[in-house]
């Protein structure tokens, strides 16, 4: 063996030996990292970049459970496949990690927490327990369960995107799709691994269509964010003005450390002066809909919200910063007001609480182009 040869075996068996002693901080350190990264690199859902992404951790994923069960039924005793089955597991889970960071930076970004926070957690549950359940990417219905929730995200992510549309019968075809390809990647595994296919087969096919059930339950309870929709921008405002290719709105200013920003959500207003509401939406180019403002005021005798109007709007996608829209109240009585950005299906893209305060004064306004 030459010099070289043993300076680089040992410089692997060190590399090994530091994994191996401060793997939960390094593969934490990734997470962390990987979750930033995909954050600031993945910014339409339309960009080439994006599908490659997020296709090619797709298919790695896919790849790596094949090769995995080519390790595990013993085709191959060449020392290489079984230091690889013994690396597959951690590459399996690195993928389904990237994946599920970008989908849930996706569907976050599609919806109003108030209304989808319970798939957000759930996808959030999927992010964390890929970091907890490292040893279970060995195990093969897991692996086949975590690939399919996988290829349905990735599916209802992107066939809005390819169609240039949206609605329930978009969402149906996506779920459809999915399964189609899962059935065929199970037909390519059935080559390797048929006799623990056929074992697992009860347990595979229910996983499956639990989880198919279980999506589709949640996009017609509107659990599931409008996906490729996303809103930009939302205020209140007293005054809306297009000047040429920019708005010119008016609003009070919030304090500074204001969560939400620099507009204030109360809304000091004289007798009779109208509310202006104003959203940027964002939307793939390819795609067409119609989007709503719908205005709701909360009811303090009844103590819920009650709806007051519900205007649409037809937006056409390709602006980054989002295609602008916005609607008014001519009277707002004094109180609590809510706007929702809805779909036509009334799915939340966006929300905006405001409290409405008449004031005898006129408040002092800031004004900026949108």
């Amino acid at each position: 063996m030459t010099k070289s040869t043993q300076g680089s075996s040992s410089v692997f068996a060190r590399g090994r030996q530091f994994f191996a002693r401060y793997e939960r901080h390094v593969s934490t350190a990734a997470f962390i990292l990987g979750f930033l990264f995909d954050n600031f690199t993945l910014t339409r859902v339309d960009a080439p970049l994006t599908v490659w992404v997020l296709g090619t951790h797709l298919s790695l994923a896919a790849l790596g459970i094949l090769l995995f069960q080519v390790c595990e039924s013993g085709f191959f005793r060449l020392r290489l496949f079984l230091r690889l089955g013994a690396l597959l597991p951690l590459a399996i889970q690195f993928s389904f990690g990237a994946l599920a960071s970008g989908f849930f930076i996706f569907f976050s970004r599609s919806g109003a927490l108030a209304t989808s926070y319970p798939f957000l957690l759930f996808l959030a549950a999927l992010l964390v327990g890929n970091e907890i359940l490292r040893t279970r990417y060995a195990r093969f219905t897991f692996q086949l369960s975590v690939l399919f929730v996988m290829l349905l995200s990735f599916s209802a992510l992107f066939v809005p995107v390819f169609l240039g549309k949206m609605g329930a019968g978009v969402f149906l075809a996506s779920v459809g799709l999915a399964l189609i390809v899962f059935r065929l990647f199970l037909i390519i595994l059935s080559w390797i691994a048929g006799e623990r296919l056929r074992q697992n087969r009860r347990t595979i096919f229910a996983g499956v269509w639990s989880i198919a059930v279980f999506f589709v339950a949640l996009y017609f309870g509107n659990i599931i964010p409008p996906i490729p929709l996303s809103l930009k921008h939302i205020g209140v405002y007293h005054t809306v003005e297009r000047q040429g290719s920019d708005y010119r709105v008016s609003f009070e200013q919030g304090k500074p450390f204001f969560f939400f920003g620099a507009e204030s959500r109360i809304f000091r207003a004289r007798a009779g002066e109208p509310v202006y509401v104003f959203s940027s939406v964002f939307a793939p180019t390819t795609l067409q809909t119609t989007i709503f403002h719908e205005w709701s005021y909360y009811d303090t005798g009844e103590g819920k919200w009650r709806l007051a109007s519900r205007i649409p709007f037809a937006i056409v996608g390709g602006r980054d910063e989002g295609y602008r829209v916005w609607s008014m109240k001519a009277e707002a009585a004094a109180g609590l007001w809510r706007v929702d950005v809805a779909t036509d299906r009334g799915q939340i893209v966006g929300r905006l609480t405001f409290n409405v305060v008449i004031s005898g004064t006129a408040p002092k306004l800031t004004t900026v182009l949108r």
